[in-house]
């Protein structure tokens, strides 16, 4: 946002939640300019890029009791979790990991930002899983230790998609470009 407004002061950035089974349909009717997400199958024609990959870390109160030798999968799952998501209901993406192979964690709070899910963990027993990059960002507050994820879990994969018609269009290139500026930064 700081770089979009130094070089286009006049352009207006709006981040705001949009349904999955809607995404397509508001980038071809132009009410969204892109939009960014996790690996979504689509029927229709929109496009995508792979902008960022990383891998899933566990994150829990540096004097939390039941951690002291580390974190194995079984205390995990037994576990009570943070979800950091905007639905109110569903599967996060690492539940969805976890479904595949007949494994399931207890949700106890869903939290629509990381930073309040942060603090609840650094106060209480729950646990959030969440990506490195985020994780070395909010280290720097509180009491928090960052685990390894015990078990398989693939990194984290996110995409940005838009519409096909915006492919060659200069405004539509642009936006993607201070996207993936921002992201390698």
């Amino acid at each position: 946002a700081a770089q979009v407004a130094l070089e286009a002061p006049a352009v207006e950035l709006t981040s705001a939640l949009v349904l999955r089974r809607r995404m397509e349909a508001e980038l071809a009717a132009g009410t969204i300019d892109a939009a960014l997400d996790v690996f979504v199958p689509q029927a229709g024609a929109a496009r995508r890029q792979l902008i960022a990959r990383d891998e899933v870390v566990v994150a829990a109160r540096r004097d939390h009791p039941e951690l002291r030798g580390g974190l194995d999968l079984a205390t995990y799952l037994r576990l009570p979790h943070v979800l950091v998501t905007s639905r109110r209901h569903g599967l996060g993406m690492e539940d969805i990991e976890l479904r595949r192979a007949n494994l399931k964690r207890r949700i106890r709070v869903r939290s629509q930002h990381y930073f309040a899910a942060w603090r609840i963990v650094e106060r209480s027993d729950m646990l959030l899983t969440l990506t490195a990059r985020s994780a070395r960002l909010l280290a720097r507050q509180g009491e928090v230790q960052v685990l390894p994820f015990p078990g398989g879990m693939p990194p984290f994969e996110l995409y940005l998609y838009w519409d096909p018609r915006l492919e060659e269009d200069p405004a539509g290139r642009w936006l993607r470009e201070q996207v993936l500026r921002a992201l390698a930064a």
